[in-house]
């Protein structure tokens, strides 16, 4: 078995597709690629792939992954190029490469994150203090170092549907 790390973003349009429908359609676009999955053992075998944090719905991913696990190697070019032809307007496979089968999960590796805030300019600063380190601020741009693990985008989320964020975009560290 082996298993290829697999960097991606997802902007525009498709920051707009659910967390579990974006496993689907990935899910999808690798059985119509035909590449040598990995299949899960029992009644209902399904591809092996592993997911990073979920990206919450309306947030841009600048530098998300997932793994999948595969019965033999493929050449990782070819992979990136051919991917095109089949993923959604706004999801584009940038990098791949291999990982060690007994390297931890990619949850585990994943622990920090960049988040950058376009605001309407009539934000406190002192609330986004609260969510983790500000690296960056220039009035209408914030820059947020989190720990991904005790992150909630509930806050976040509630200041873009009021309006007060114009835009938020992540980047795994």
């Amino acid at each position: 078995m082996h298993r290829l790390r697999i960097f991606y973003r997802k902007e525009s349009i498709a920051r707009f597709i659910s967390e579990r429908n974006f496993q689907r359609v990935i899910e999808r676009i690798l059985r119509r690629m035909e590449l040598p999955l990995k299949f899960t053992e029992g009644f209902s075998p399904h591809p092996k792939i592993s997911f990073g944090h979920p990206l919450p719905v309306g947030v841009t991913g600048i530098n998300e992954r997932f793994d999948i696990f595969l019965v033999k190697e493929i050449d990782t070019l070819s992979f990136l190029d051919r991917s095109r032809e089949f993923l959604p307007e706004g999801i584009i496979f940038f990098s791949a490469r291999w990982i060690d089968i007994a390297s931890p999960s990619i949850t585990s590796s994943e622990t920090f994150a960049k988040y950058i805030i376009e605001t309407s300019g009539d934000i406190d600063i002192e609330h986004f203090k609260k969510m983790g380190r500000i690296s960056e601020f220039t009035g209408k741009k914030l820059i947020i170092l989190v720990k991904i693990k005790s992150f909630s985008h509930k806050e976040l989320m509630g200041l873009l549907l009021e309006r007060k964020i114009e835009s938020i975009t992540r980047e795994i560290l």
